[in-house]
């Protein structure tokens, strides 16, 4: 399968990005628990290069992606919380929003975007919950096992 990959190892929070032919790995080594972090994940698909910003600053970049050989899978479906390869067992996240482009953005886009939001494909607030579906401007997600939606923001 391929796709994005967000984690926490170790004491550092992983981000991943592959393609069927190629693996991004970029990571912050300081995150503190219990404090909401505005991320970005920026992949130029034509520069062959991946930016993970945190915050509105670029904590760091893969420039030189592994190669893999990945066969195409069936799984397109964006999961939060697990892998998207029906295999891994769910773990815990909090997420506030979820917003994605079609377009790669820099630093400039970055910084702005931690500042206000702005120009977002898809948006999904995560605020409203009906029975296992999470629902926001026309769009629905799934949630599974004992995820839940949590009122305010940690840290304030």
């Amino acid at each position: 399968s391929h796709g994005i990959t967000v984690l926490w190892k170790n004491g550092k929070l992983l981000a991943w990005m592959s393609t069927t032919t190629k693996w991004w790995k970029t990571s912050w080594d300081e995150p503190v628990k219990g404090i909401w972090h505005h991320l970005i994940l920026a992949w130029d698909k034509d520069l062959n290069e991946m930016q993970f910003y945190v915050d509105g600053v670029e904590v760091d970049e893969d420039e030189e992606p592994d190669n893999r050989a990945a066969p195409p899978q069936l799984y397109n479906d964006i999961f939060l919380g697990r892998p998207n390869n029906a295999m891994s067992n769910f773990g815990e996240v909090i997420i506030d929003e979820l917003m994605f482009w079609n377009d790669h953005h820099g630093f400039e886009f970055a910084e702005r975007l931690y500042n206000m939001y702005a120009d977002h494909i898809y948006y999904m607030p995560m605020e409203e919950r009906r029975g296992d579906t999470l629902v926001g401007s026309g769009l629905n997600g799934r949630v599974y096992n004992n995820a839940s939606l949590i009122e305010g923001k940690i840290g304030q």
